[in-house]
């Protein structure tokens, strides 16, 4: 499906941005009528008018399905006759899809500067093309910081001089622990072509040491008195250091402080009470951010807008009072829009809707215990997916005629009409969107049945996980989603719900989980139903092994009646971790 930007902007622009920004930005969308921009972001001061506005656009992967098609051109950037910098950004559009070094890049933004003069646009010729600055988010797990080099290197076209990338260097090896540099930016429309580095979850109390170590020239004190103060009314608080230029090295003595608020359960309003208090918002401004999130659903072309903030960013620089900037975001989705809820948003009355399994998983998180963050695909979306697919009807008609002898022969009918299939656009849009707030570049996707994990069915290993599933792989993640689904229909599954006496239809919910590497894995059993004992059971590296039965596991076995352990001969685990584990079990 192709949504012109086009024509999209035009109802975007007349209905939000009036006056002169509106012409700057729709003359840049002109240049770009096709592109594969999946969201948008609006850069506004908030001491000054709602009329001065930036552009940032925001891209995919290469490799990516984008919810709005590129059109002809797979490149966005293969502009005629640009200049230079715009075939720099070509090359790098090309690398992204093909240099193993630039799948560490998940997303890249173009960042348009509206506040120069306005070129003549509207029925006459189009202005000169603009050159924007250009920044990328890193997957933290893949990116090494010498990777700068050929990233930067791509975008100039030549290399960065050693002394600017030492510098790079210099801010990641000093990270406090929990902070990483989530994003890397090159002020291409600026003179010099300054470097943005981005520190993302800095703890409050550690921002002047950081400051410290890495060589920051500006006020380090007023720094950190801002960044406790903002701490308080975040939900995240995020550094942004500036480089000088590609050709002279060290920092800039200029930073920002930006404030994330959680969308969900998160406010803005304490924030920008005292950004108010601060002099460093008007009145009409916080006014106009509160109003500003909404969604709308355009007839034509068919589409949802969904308008957010973004973030809230603090500019430091000497001899000057701080800035405050907003960047108001617009996300467009062809066709309706359904949010996947996030993991520990759901309760008990949810469990229907997401199977049994999602439902003690999300009890624990918000008890405290840590479970990986992740998303449920609830099972209203595997009904929408059989029948968009049509195929409810058939596979009701063939589980009706299931017995012993052609058991397996109707499972496999039914699991080949579930993987020749294909999952609704809403739905492939939901996983994309819920894709970009998962940290990890490995996901685990697993199944949460109606009848799974119940009191007298567990159905244990009867339903297909798969682990290490690459995010950005995203025919590879579709895929899996409809094997968990076809797994429903298994002949073991399907004998098993005969046994217990249940349904053959059945229902899935799935899971998507960030990955946690693991040194060991393991499962516990707590009850037996004739033994006074706790048995746990480890291995080496995930867990797949030990729950497919194909590795043999170390066992600790805690006797409840004579407080005595009991341990296989393995080297597993090592005596303090058999220690740790069965002070966490038995503590008394």
């Amino acid at each position: 499906m192709q949504i012109p930007l086009a024509r999209i902007q035009t109802q975007l622009a007349e209905e939000w941005f009036p006056g002169e920004s509106d012409q700057h930005i729709q003359s840049i969308f002109a240049r770009f009528p096709n592109t594969p921009a999946r969201g948008y972001l609006l850069e506004q001061t908030l001491t000054s008018s709602l009329a001065d506005l930036d552009l940032n656009i925001y891209f995919d992967p290469p490799a990516k399905k984008p919810p709005i098609s590129a059109g002809s051109d797979p490149n966005p950037f293969a502009i005629p006759n640009a200049p230079p910098l715009w075939q720099n950004l070509q090359t790098f559009w090309h690398l992204w899809a093909t240099d193993p070094i630039f799948s560490s890049i998940t997303n890249v933004w173009l960042e348009f500067d509206t506040s120069q003069p306005l070129p003549v646009y509207r029925g006459k010729p189009l202005p000169p093309i603009p050159i924007p600055s250009l920044f990328f988010r890193l997957d933290s797990a893949k990116f090494q910081p010498w990777y700068t080099d050929r990233a930067f290197a791509a975008l100039l076209g030549h290399p960065v001089p050693p002394p600017v990338c030492q510098t790079v260097q210099t801010c990641f090896a000093h990270l406090p622990h929990g902070a990483r540099v989530s994003h890397l930016g090159l002020m291409l429309s600026r003179p010099g072509h300054p470097l943005r580095i981005y520190v993302r979850d800095i703890p409050p109390l550690e921002v002047s040491e950081y400051l410290q170590a890495v060589g920051f020239p500006g006020n380090i004190e007023e720094a950190q008195r801002l960044g406790g103060a903002l701490s308080q009314k975040t939900s995240r608080l995020n550094l942004q250091l500036e480089i000088l230029s590609v050709e002279e090295a060290g920092l800039s003595p200029r930073l920002s402080l930006e404030c994330k608020i959680d969308r969900k359960t998160g406010s803005w309003i304490p924030l920008l009470t005292y950004l108010v208090a601060e002099n460093l918002c008007t009145l009409e401004n916080k006014t106009h951010l509160l109003n500003w999130p909404a969604k709308h659903t355009l007839q034509d072309p068919a589409c949802t807008v969904k308008k957010y903030i973004n973030h809230i960013k603090i500019n430091l620089a000497p001899h000057t009072p701080p800035v405050a900037k907003a960047y108001l975001g617009i996300f467009i989705s062809p066709g309706s829009e359904r949010e996947l809820p996030r993991l520990d948003s759901h309760t008990l009355a949810n469990a229907p809707h997401i199977g049994p399994k999602a439902t003690r998983l999300a009890e624990l998180s918000r008890a405290g215990f840590h479970i990986p963050m992740g998303f449920v695909i609830p099972i209203p979306f595997f009904q929408a997916f059989l029948e968009d697919n049509q195929l409810a009807q058939p596979i009701q008609s063939l589980l009706a005629q299931v017995s012993s002898d052609n058991l397996f022969h109707i499972s496999s009918q039914i699991q080949q009409k579930i993987l020749s299939a294909t999952l609704p656009a809403n739905l492939e849009n939901a996983i994309l969107r819920i894709l970009e707030h998962i940290p990890t570049s490995t996901l685990a996707i697993r199944s949460s049945a109606q009848a799974e994990d119940l009191f007298d069915a567990s159905f244990a290993g009867l339903h297909d996980t798969f682990l290490d599933v690459e995010k950005n792989n995203l025919p590879l993640l579709f895929e899996k989603i409809k094997v968990c689904y076809a797994s429903l229909f298994s002949p073991r599954a399907l004998a098993y719900r005969q046994k217990k006496g249940l349904a053959l239809k059945g229902a899935m919910a799935i899971l998507i989980q960030e990955m946690i590497p693991a040194e060991l894995s393991g499962i516990a059993f707590s009850s037996y139903p004739t033994l006074s004992q706790i048995t746990i059971e480890t291995i080496q590296g995930s867990g797949e092994g030990l729950v497919s039965g194909t590795q043999e596991p170390e066992r600790l076995i805690w006797e409840r009646s004579t407080a005595s352990s009991h341990f296989s001969d393995s080297s597993v685990l090592s005596v303090s971790q058999q220690s740790k584990l069965l002070a966490g079990l038995y503590p008394n």
